[in-house]
């Protein structure tokens, strides 16, 4: 008996082959706290916040009376959104090129898809509040050209989130570098020393380059950066490294993965010829900083 393949099937088929090629542009998404909604339940997504309980100023009493704390709570909201890109494939083109064009244009969604999500998130993240510089500077504008990163600065700042007492995701907090700063810090004495004695089988997360004193540093070609920042001019371009703690920020999404796949057969709407296949990615999501504090962007020359 032969079975054939149904829509579903395919369509998983399109989704597993295109993430392939979005994968390894999925950094930022990947350290948030989710948020599924439900289908049919709406596109607002909510986060409930806690503040700490105080600390008891006295001893109890030897028959102490109860009184219990009040637990002081918030709710964070937002509204998804949708996103998405598509390319149309002619039959002509299909039939003539040397290429199996549907492959490569299933890699440029795959591409631009992950790209597109990936920079929706951290375009929120950057907005963070809580900031530090190169050198222990005191502002943006203070950065000169020889304030880049070196392992020092990122103790220093961890060290304000050690403070702020935010949680680590297991046991480290996480970096995203850029491939600029990741440069930097491979040229610091201490920092290539630390890596030179890690195990390389050790990576949990898409693009981790290292794992140093409680971090774990992950690198992404889409790390911000600042043009024409304001600071000294012998600082064209100021990094901006994020550091993570859990539960920084949260990521909601109305598909069950981080996107969906859409391949609409010829003769589809507005094609009566059936000469156009069309391909594209769909996302619902939106991105939203939970704790300030848990969070803290790191800035130093280029």
């Amino acid at each position: 008996m032969t079975r054939a393949l149904g829509a579903n099937t395919i369509e998983v088929y399109n989704v597993r082959k295109t993430l392939e090629f979005a994968k390894p542009k999925l950094v930022y998404p990947q350290f948030g706290m989710p948020d599924m909604v439900m289908r049919r339940k709406g596109q607002t997504a909510s986060w409930l916040k806690f503040d700490k309980l105080s600390i008891p100023g006295s001893v109890l009493a030897d028959s102490p009376t109860w009184a219990p704390e009040t637990v002081t709570d918030s709710t964070v909201t937002a509204t998804l959104e949708l996103w998405g890109n598509g390319v149309t494939l002619l039959e002509a083109l299909g039939e003539t090129s040397f290429l199996k064009l549907e492959d490569e244009y299933k890699k440029l969604i795959g591409q631009n898809a992950g790209e597109t999500i990936n920079e929706k998130v951290r375009d929120v993240l950057i907005a963070g509040t809580t900031v530090g510089y190169a050198n222990n500077k005191n502002a943006r504008q203070g950065l000169i050209s020889t304030d880049t990163i070196d392992l020092d600065d990122i103790l220093d700042n961890v060290e304000t989130l050690e403070v702020n007492d935010a949680p680590m995701m297991g046991d480290e907090y996480v970096a995203i570098i850029s491939p600029y700063v990741k440069t930097r810090l491979m040229k610091d004495t201490a920092f290539r020393e630390a890596t030179r004695y890690l195990a390389k089988d050790n990576s949990l997360f898409t693009g981790e380059v290292a794992n140093i004193d409680g971090v774990r540093f992950v690198r992404t070609s889409t790390a911000p950066s600042v043009s024409d920042s304001g600071s000294n001019n012998s600082v064209s371009n100021v990094e901006q490294t994020l550091i993570l703690g859990e539960g920084a920020y949260g990521i909601a999404r109305l598909l069950p993965g981080d996107f969906d796949v859409v391949i609409t057969p010829p003769g589809g709407h507005g094609d009566e010829y059936k000469v156009k296949t069309a391909i594209a990615w769909k996302a619902y999501l939106k991105s939203v900083i939970l704790q300030q504090s848990y969070m803290l962007r790191l800035e130093s020359a280029r």
